[in-house]
């Protein structure tokens, strides 16, 4: 069976699309099981497909980004010092280390 180019090697039968309706609690009509039907058959013939790469050498990984435990440590850096004085410089009014802002209520 084939729908949109795409063939068929494994086909689910009406009543599995139903019980797997039933288990999520979903209920179809006679053309979504139809639609469902399809689908899911589709989905597992990937599967199919993916079983068919040769794999033999490749070693299995559980994320694609390499993940290390880096700490640093926890200092102010240089720039933020920096940028801290020159705001401070700039200020219009300040009161020690406290810059007054209008009151707005």
């Amino acid at each position: 069976m084939t729908t949109a180019g795409f063939l068929f090697y494994f086909m689910l039968d009406k009543s599995l699309v139903k019980h797997i309706a039933k288990l999520s609690r979903l209920t179809l009509s006679a053309e979504s099981e139809e639609r469902m039907q399809k689908d899911l058959s589709a989905i597992l013939d990937y599967f199919t497909m993916l079983d068919a790469v040769d794999t033999n050498g490749i070693e299995p990984f559980r994320s694609p980004v390499a993940l290390r435990n880096i700490t640093r440590q926890d200092k102010p850096c240089e720039t933020a010092v920096q940028t801290k004085e020159k705001i401070k410089s700039q200020f219009p009014f300040k009161n020690r280390d406290y810059l007054k802002v209008k009151e707005i209520l």
